[in-house]
């Protein structure tokens, strides 16, 4: 884990539907994806 962007709150999405979450970076996006499934 040494190749990461700016890892910015700005960057963590919560939308208000729950199970919706992600990160605005790809790898990272699946990551949330799945954690909040």
């Amino acid at each position: 884990m040494e190749e990461l962007p700016e890892f910015e709150d700005s960057h963590v999405i919560l939308p208000d539907r729950p199970g919706h979450g992600y990160r605005v970076d790809s790898d990272a996006r699946e990551e949330y994806a799945v954690s909040f499934n």
